[in-house]
């Protein structure tokens, strides 16, 4: 039977009671692993803080990577890489662990100690002020967690971040949220404190994540950290449109989408077929949608949109009140004989993407574009995106795609090759 004596509301602890329940706890499940302790002892002798993380964080946050079977992680704040080594352990081969680190000399530190666990070739590290290194970091929606634990100040600029990168179900750990139970205290107040308050404050009114703290004591002393999985990656989610047929939508971040205006339709769909939108009864109202084809290294596509009928799939067609459309990750098998035809149905639609999408010409775009151009009572369209990585398309643009699209070409191959087309305003 369970010992269902209370505790003692009055009873006190103190540090040394903390650190001795630490030190107990982690002598059970704690290995003794040479790499791990001589992180911490390499960071003191080169005149770094210690700052790190607990033991016993460390070994969550390995245990968390190895249950949520992340393979691309985000950290922010690497000092002497102990946490990066914990997650980097835990990660597969190919596993991609991009670490942020202020201090040049805390990098090379880090990297000497990742080096001697044999996971270098796992890790990533940018030197720098990562507020302004994160926003260059591509892969929107592909990483599987982020650990953030560095100025507190920021730490909203990075929760942000970590989200547009994360996954739908990816998991953001924020360190060092409750300070000494300070941030509950109204009267206290300095920047880092100020810091979490501003996160709570956006977690508290984003419908995108949920959250919680888990305050701990130990070694630290008393503190805790935030656990926040993302519910939906906004790639993946239907678009929040207003009611209206004049509202032009723009498309801020690919693949993360946005809209204005109050929402009148929230769902999710993440893997979505023609079958399965035929077969849908939420057509009525419905304003955007994005089609995901699967994806698992190679490009297969959705066998419905490789067929030979001559016609559009009557599922996109049903959908009249379409104003976003994505395509994600089809494969379109070089078979444009329906495609064209969106020129001609879904009259209010404004934004077509092709993201990550091979087996299709410009001249099929030309096509569509063309066509709603003639027809009066097709809208035209106000927002065009394609952004292709993969397959038999070049990565450089064509002379014929640069001379057809009129309006702001760039081209970036400083991570995943890519190009995108913008901005072409009929």
């Amino acid at each position: 039977m369970a010992d269902l004596t209370p505790f003692k509301q009055q009873e006190t602890t103190d540090y040394d009671d903390w650190l001795r329940s630490d030190q107990y706890h982690n002598s059970f499940l704690v290995k003794p692993d040479p790499a791990l302790d001589g992180v911490n002892q390499v960071g003191a002798q080169n005149g770094l803080p210690p700052i790190a993380v607990s033991t016993a964080l460390g070994k969550f946050l390995n245990l968390l990577v190895t249950s949520i079977g992340a393979k691309k992680i985000i950290e922010v704040g690497t000092l002497a890489g102990y946490s990066t080594l914990w997650m980097a352990k835990a990660i597969p081969e190919d596993g991609e662990i991009i670490t942020f680190e202020l201090e040049e000399k805390h990098a090379k530190v880090a990297r000497e100690n990742l080096e001697k666990a044999n996971v270098s070739h796992k890790v990533e590290v940018v030197v720098g002020p990562a507020a302004e290194s994160l926003p260059k970091i591509g892969g929107d929606g592909t990483f599987d967690l982020a650990f953030i634990d560095a100025d507190k100040e920021s730490n909203l600029e990075y929760f942000k971040q970590a989200k547009r990168l994360l996954r739908t179900k990816g998991v953001i750990i924020v360190d060092n949220v409750v300070r000494n139970g300070k941030v509950a205290v109204p009267e206290e107040s300095n920047n880092s404190i100020e810091g979490v308050r501003r996160l709570l404050e956006y977690i508290k009114g984003d419908k995108e994540v949920e959250g919680t703290t888990i305050a701990t004591v130990g070694e630290k002393g008393y503190d805790g950290f935030l656990y926040a999985p993302s519910t939906t990656h906004p790639s993946l989610q239907l678009l929040h449109i207003a009611a209206t047929t004049s509202v032009r939508v723009v498309i801020l971040i690919l693949p993360k989408l946005r809209s204005l205006g109050e929402p009148i339709l929230d769902a999710e769909i993440n893997i979505l077929c023609c079958k399965a939108l035929a077969q849908s009864n939420s057509a009525p109202g419905l304003r955007g949608v994005v089609i995901t084809g699967s994806h698992d290294g190679e490009f297969h596509g959705d066998p419905t949109l490789n067929s030979d009928t001559p016609s559009l799939p009557p599922a996109i067609i049903k959908f009249q009140d379409l104003v976003v459309l994505v395509f994600r990750f089809i494969d379109f098998g070089g078979n444009n004989r329906w495609l064209p035809n969106l020129g001609g149905c879904c009259p209010r639609l404004k934004s077509l993407t092709f993201l990550h999408c091979t087996g299709f010409t410009v001249k099929a775009i030309q096509t569509i574009v063309e066509t709603r151009m003639k027809r009066e009572e097709i809208g035209s369209l106000v927002e065009l995106r394609i952004y292709p990585s993969y397959g038999e398309r070049d990565d450089v643009p064509s002379d014929e795609e640069a001379a057809w699209f009129p309006r702001s070409l760039e081209y970036n191959v400083k991570s995943r090759p890519w190009y995108k087309i913008e901005g072409y305003d009929l």
